[in-house]
């Protein structure tokens, strides 16, 4: 890893991989077709909804699309205030009931912005008096304008038939874009949709500042290392998929030379010896993980010069598995320009320009 390229690309099997789990548009359309059907009907709590759009790869017309953007306007009879104190103590999506109401819960093909119009700052809307205007959206870390603009689908009081009339007339491009704006690393653009924009944006400007390197791959069943036995079967049952992942990884590291009794699984030793290395000072210099927060945390400068981490995307089959294997290259830097960007007096626009002078000169 340490000869990785500058700008990794994505290996022609994790390619392959990736583009089965993309979703064909038709499907993507059904399921647009059932939100669209439960917006209408405005069983509570969607009877607070005003309008609905759709932007992103189905917004261009892709003829297949990592997943569906819809971006939703609601009532908010809570104060400003009330509303961002509920949201912190939630710790989740602040409408998840009207995330679920829509059908587009936990691992949903659909993922759903909604924006609060606060009662207490305007009249509310009605059926009969809400005119859409074009929210003016940006990208959330670049700042730049969605290419399209999101597009309409339904007002609150429109029948299913104008909702779907809609929704019909956004043409398929065979020719259509992925992203309105990428992170410029060719394999992060190919795993956008496993990463988050947030953790894709920020590990790309640390591997244009030279301080990570990623190398993807896919991991396929193998026999865990004997000395890793102990901790896993201490960790998972013996029919476990994260188990068998797990293992996979391990062997992974154990063929590329690495040490294992150094490496980090979890939250506690992946080695016999490792174990009882483990309360002593650097006993760990390597780690693997299905947790996708330590990614965010990697390009945060969370992990010190050398330290190896792999990620594990973990599904119930039987493998292979996608992964992310990341070498900390400078942490120092990787920990400034992290703080950099978001010291207390640095604004959004000031934040997002100079992202954009990193991603793209």
């Amino acid at each position: 890893m340490t000869d990785a390229p500058l700008m990794p690309a994505t290996p022609d099997d994790v390619a392959a991989f990736l583009a089965r789990r993309r979703t064909p548009r038709a499907r993507a359309t059904k399921k647009l077709n059932d939100v669209l059907g439960r917006l209408v009907a405005g069983e509570p709590p969607l009877d607070r909804l005003r309008t609905a759009w759709v932007l992103g790869s189905y917004a261009r017309g892709a003829p297949e699309v990592g997943d569906i953007d819809l971006y939703m306007e609601i009532d908010e009879p809570r104060s400003r205030g009330r509303h961002a104190l509920d949201a912190v103590y939630r710790r989740a999506h602040p409408y998840s009931e009207v995330v679920k109401a829509l059908g587009c819960g936990s691992g949903s093909l659909v993922s759903i912005d909604v924006e609060p119009k606060f009662l207490d700052e305007g009249k509310p809307g009605d059926s009969t008096s809400i005119e859409p205007i074009v929210p003016n959206l940006g990208h959330s870390i670049t700042a730049d304008p969605f290419d399209p603009p999101p597009t309409l689908l339904w007002v609150r009081g429109d029948t299913i038939e104008t909702a779907r009339s809609r929704l019909a007339a956004i043409p398929e491009d065979p020719r259509a874009r992925r992203y309105e704006r990428t992170t410029t690393v060719p394999l992060l653009d190919d795993l956008l949709p496993q990463l988050g924009v947030d953790t894709a944006f920020l590990l790309a400007m640390q591997i244009r500042r030279s301080n990570v390197a990623l190398e993807a791959t896919l991991l396929q069943p193998a026999e865990a290392p004997l000395r890793t036995r102990r901790a896993l079967d201490g960790r998972y049952s013996e029919d476990s998929s994260r188990r068998n992942a797990a293992a996979a990884a391990l062997s992974h590291l154990e063929h590329k030379g690495v040490e294992l009794n150094a490496v980090k699984l979890i939250d506690g030793p992946a080695s016999d010896r490792g174990q009882r290395r483990a309360n002593e000072d650097n006993a760990y210099t390597a780690s693997v993980d299905f947790n996708a927060f330590h990614l965010y945390r990697l390009g945060g400068g969370g992990y010190p010069t050398g330290w190896r981490h792999m990620h594990v995307w973990p599904h119930s089959r039987p493998g292979p598995w996608l992964a992310l294997e990341a070498l900390v290259l400078n942490s120092d830097r990787a920990s400034e320009l992290h703080l950099g960007l978001h010291t207390w007096d640095k604004s959004p626009d000031d934040r997002a320009a100079e992202v954009r002078k990193i991603l793209y000169g």
